[in-house]
């Protein structure tokens, strides 16, 4: 290692799980571990992804490689998460396009969920209230917002490509900044709605 000498030295090992338990969370895990003398990305990348492919492969299940990588330099402003669910588009903020909806210079986020339809009204008080819980102001285009701001509305659809069988939601942050990093707990609040109407998980297909 301290040579710079490159090094992969897999290490298998049984470890129990020191944490709360949960439905999709075993008490028991299989962990390897990889020593390298100053790796860089891709060949981090060189050395998981054909693991990841092989152990998927003994599972029964056919795994495409090389993986995605994600293109946005900042996740958590477009997805919420450093970890996010890309089956749904990521989030724009569009408090240039409705700077009257912002609040205390915190982003307005629109958030687009494909193929929903249009909503009954007690899914949108749902979705409105499940905002409310994370200190978020929710409208949805089938509320106010479109009559009130006709101008705008089109141009957040087109930044975000949302259609009108698209569920297109506009979120804010309700009260006072909050926390060390406001903008991020904006964000972080705003990605968990995001995933609320997320389509159903898609398995990938079976190996032969």
């Amino acid at each position: 290692m301290i040579s710079g000498i490159r090094q992969v030295l897999p290490d298998p090992c049984c470890c129990f799980r020191d944490e709360d338990l949960r439905a999709d969370r075993p008490a028991g895990v299989h962990s390897d571990r990889f020593g390298d003398a100053f790796p860089q990305e891709d060949q981090i990348f060189e050395v998981i992804e054909p693991l990841v492919q092989r152990v998927c492969e003994v599972a029964g299940f056919a795994v495409q490689t090389p993986s995605r990588r994600s293109a946005t330099p900042k996740p958590m402003r477009s997805y919420g998460s450093d970890k996010p669910d890309r089956r749904v588009p990521p989030m724009y903020p569009v408090e240039d396009l409705l700077p009257d909806l912002t609040a205390n210079g915190l982003p307005l986020v629109a958030i687009h969920v494909p193929k929903t339809g249009a909503l009954s009204r007690k899914e949108r008080d749902e979705l409105k209230a499940f905002g409310t819980e994370r200190g978020l102001r929710v409208s949805t285009t089938q509320s106010a917002s479109s009559a009130i701001f006709p101008e705008a509305m089109p141009k957040v659809r087109e930044r975000t490509g949302a259609t009108e069988e698209d569920l297109l939601l506009l979120a804010a942050w309700a009260g006072e900044p909050k926390g060390h990093r406001p903008e991020e707990t904006v964000y972080q609040a705003c990605g968990q709605l995001r995933l609320v109407r997320r389509p159903e998980i898609q398995r990938p297909p079976q190996a032969a």
